[in-house]
């Protein structure tokens, strides 16, 4: 398939990563948001650069959107790798809109506090809130977790990147959690893991082509999800069947790509099943790309991920 230029660093983020790094004395833990469906794309090694020194608690948010089996997986990764990290290899899954799920990791981030705390009351300082410095990538769900604990609306939130840009305090009981903006960083990862950022909403659509974007997405996600492809767009055994006779037919051309050609068979016909037409009745891809995309990051298609760990075959 052709190549979609996935690069997006604008100059806001650079100066939220040298805050970050003026601020990180300020703070007790640093809470790592990623998503979910895509644990090791939304990782930001420039964070984890700035933060080394300091408690780090990683999350998955967005876990009520993921596929439960791979999400499970990738939590077993990180335990088994801890030693690659600077924690003990814990890692909660979470749905940020959940307050049960959000109180479970504040614990968490103050039993990694507690040795400061503890030390600083041994010097005769009173006792005072836990400090959690919350950094992510972004659309990762930072906002919402805070606007959760805050049990109000005290940061913007939006289904779309780059809402958040600058630093902000919320205090909530005995914690102060310190919002920054998601940021990504200077050629971001592999293309591969640009691709994946762009299709969870961590880039700004009007960056890219929406359409073949969509279209990629759509070819990742259905060789795993193909059912709950098939059930939401209403994809026939028939359909399914002229899928795999047109991978057959092609194969053995060299100067056919079989699996993008027949990929784009069911992308039309799911364009059409959904009802997205032009005048004439043929399919408007453009528009079912945006309703995909949009379907997709919402959950309305199933619950997915885009990535596994490496010991696990599949997506």
């Amino acid at each position: 398939m052709t190549k979609l230029n996935l690069n997006w660093f604008p100059g806001h983020m650079n100066r939220t990563l040298r805050d970050i790094g003026t601020k990180l004395p300020l703070v007790d833990v640093v809470l790592e948001i990623r998503d979910a469906r895509i644990p090791a794309a939304s990782g930001n090694p420039e964070l984890a650069r700035i933060c080394a020194g300091k408690p780090l608690l990683t999350v998955l948010s967005k876990a009520d959107l993921a596929d439960p089996e791979i999400t499970a997986a990738w939590q077993a990764y990180f335990r088994d790798n801890a030693e690659q990290r600077n924690n003990d290899g814990r890692i909660e899954a979470i749905d940020c809109r959940n307050a049960r799920d959000n109180k479970r990791v504040l614990e968490l981030a103050a039993e990694l506090a507690e040795p400061v705390l503890e030390r600083e009351q041994r010097q005769g300082r009173l006792r005072r809130p836990v400090r959690i410095l919350v950094v992510g990538v972004p659309n990762c769900g930072k906002s919402t977790f805070i606007n959760t604990i805050a049990g109000r609306r005290a940061t913007r939130t939006e289904d779309r990147p780059g809402v958040t840009r600058g630093v902000q305090w919320v205090r909530s009981g005995r914690v102060e959690l310190m919002d920054t903006p998601g940021v990504l960083w200077p050629a971001a990862g592999t293309e591969h893991g640009q691709l994946l950022l762009a299709i969870t909403g961590a880039m700004p659509d009007t960056n890219t082509d929406v359409e073949l974007l969509a279209r990629q997405a759509f070819a990742l996600l259905r060789p795993r999800y193909a059912d709950l492809i098939s059930e939401r767009y209403k994809l026939s055994a028939a359909d399914r069947e002229e899928y795999e006779q047109m991978l057959e037919m092609y194969s053995a051309d060299p100067r056919m790509d079989a699996a993008a050609m027949a990929t784009d068979l069911l992308f039309t016909r799911a364009a059409l099943r959904r009802g997205c037409l032009r005048t004439g009745g043929e399919a408007d891809t453009a528009r079912f790309a945006v309703i995909y995309l949009d379907e997709l990051r919402d959950g309305t298609i199933g619950r997915i991920s885009l990535e596994s760990p490496p010991e696990v075959a599949g997506v």
